[in-house]
């Protein structure tokens, strides 16, 4: 597949689509941050194929080379590239940071509705459908931890340490003080689906960063 290149970027060619397979309702005036420098665009997430795209002209281009980017601001927000080239929000960042990635699904309104993939949906969405009748989009949600290993405080580094914010994600970025951390989940009932619950044992976990 050809690469075309826009102001030092590299996209893979996507067709327009729907915005009801986005995380916004449209794209958003953000930037594409690279270690010391930042390019302008205008971006969103696609909540089936996991692509961050940019607005190129008419076209969406998905966003590539995501192992060289830092993060993507998109309004007041800002995502974070993940260990699978997909994104999350950026909800708590320092030395510890806690992201959670969108996914779409496909949910039948009845028994009679007939079954699509999330790639033929896509598909359809690409080419400006709009969402079949009998159709609907269910979006969930999940936690990521992004352990800083790099005294420069960039959030996404060859370095860095993803996992899942699960008791096991924690215990595999503090494998040192999973006797501590097992200790605070059970006093403090964790819910790892939680944000404010996560949100506690990031805090918690910030001591361990550079140790």
């Amino acid at each position: 597949m050809k690469l075309l290149s826009f102001a030092g970027i590299m996209f893979f060619p996507y067709m327009a689509f729907a915005q009801v397979n986005y995380v916004f309702p449209e794209f958003l005036q953000g930037e594409i941050y690279y270690k010391g420098s930042a390019v302008a665009a205008s971006v969103n997430y696609n909540l089936f194929s996991s692509d961050m795209l940019v607005m190129n002209g008419s076209r969406k281009k998905r966003l590539a080379d995501v192992d060289k980017i830092e993060y993507v601001s998109a309004g007041n927000k800002r995502f974070i590239p993940l260990n699978d080239n997909s994104f999350g929000e950026i909800l708590i960042s320092g030395g510890l940071t806690l992201a959670v990635k969108y996914s779409g699904h496909i949910e039948k309104v009845n028994e009679h509705t007939g079954n699509i993939s999330k790639l033929s949906l896509n598909k359809m969405l690409d080419s400006g459908n709009p969402l079949p009748e009998g159709i609907t989009i269910r979006v969930d949600s999940s936690y990521y931890l992004i352990k800083e290993r790099n005294e420069q405080k960039t959030f996404y580094l060859p370095g860095a340490n993803v996992a899942k914010a699960s008791h096991s994600g924690f215990n595999k970025l503090f494998a040192k003080y999973r006797s501590e951390i097992s200790a605070f989940v059970e006093s403090n009932n964790t819910d790892f689906s939680s944000f404010e619950s996560l949100k506690q044992l990031v805090e918690f976990c910030e001591k361990y960063v550079d140790r």
